[in-house]
């Protein structure tokens, strides 16, 4: 039996663009591009699907597609990990960050981190003024320049434990050492009814009754990727983000800016 031949899969979350992905993908020459439609589609999001698959397919691209909701960061970072890791692992994945939303290119970065896929981002030579669905036309026009960018590798976390770290950089004090208490953090758990306290049958105001599950699930994981610290104050555990997992939490925006 043959071995499968390793290709070449562009990975593009597709909202109001057509030619970010299109050009992209046959200047590199790609095999497979698979477009992630949003779940719930607009007439200028179908016509700009059907104008990279027309363009595609004249030089012999091949198209999957799938869909999700590209302004829900799970969803969207469940989709894309999916589209990588079914692939075979020694083709050449890369994910355009630049043609979905804000939140497919976050997803898209933290993705990449996660894996050996490569993010990059499609400049435009323009953008189109005032643009809104009515208009059908696409946001921008046009390919300038395809910018390789940098995901540095990260040991992957599960999806409850970026949501809980995202929490805790909201709720911690600007400064000082005080942070997000466990209970916060079990509170938290069950309002989302997050994985880790699936099951347990508690309410929010029983947070007190999960210290454990709370500490071995989610702080004790932080932890050993040194995302948090943890400071003993006043009698209760503070927790507060660390360096790394600041630069978790804002590198793929932060690069999406940037290049905006």
């Amino acid at each position: 039996m043959n071995e499968p031949v390793p290709r070449r899969v562009h990975i593009a979350p597709q909202g109001f663009e057509d030619e970010r992905i299109y050009r992209p993908a046959i200047d590199r020459d790609a095999d497979i591009v698979v477009l992630i439609d949003h779940d719930s589609d607009s007439e200028t999001a179908s016509r700009c699907r059907e104008q990279i698959i027309k363009m595609l397919e004249e030089e012999g691209i091949s198209v999957d597609r799938t869909d999700c909701d590209i302004f829900d960061l799970n969803d969207s970072i469940e989709t894309i990990l999916a589209q990588i890791r079914e692939r075979n692992p020694d083709d050449n994945i890369r994910v355009n960050i630049s043609a979905g939303s804000k939140i497919t290119a976050i997803a898209g970065m933290l993705a990449c981190m996660f894996t050996s896929a490569e993010p990059y981002y499609v400049v435009p030579e323009g953008y189109t003024e005032a643009h809104d669905d009515r208009t059908g036309d696409t946001v921008s026009f046009g390919m300038d320049d395809i910018k390789p960018i940098p995901a540095y590798p990260a040991t992957e976390p599960d999806l409850q434990l970026i949501q809980v770290l995202s929490f805790i950089q909201e709720e911690q004090s600007d400064d000082g050492p005080y942070g997000v208490l466990l209970k916060q953090i079990g509170r938290f758990l069950l309002e989302e009814d997050l994985p880790a306290v699936q099951g347990s049958n508690k309410s929010p105001d029983d947070a007190e009754d999960i210290y454990p599950m709370v500490n071995e699930e989610i702080v004790e994981p932080l932890s050993k990727r040194n995302l948090i610290h943890r400071t003993r104050l006043d009698g209760g555990m503070h927790v507060r983000t660390s360096k790394e997992g600041d630069e978790m939490l804002s590198l793929a925006e932060s690069l999406l800016r940037q290049h905006d």
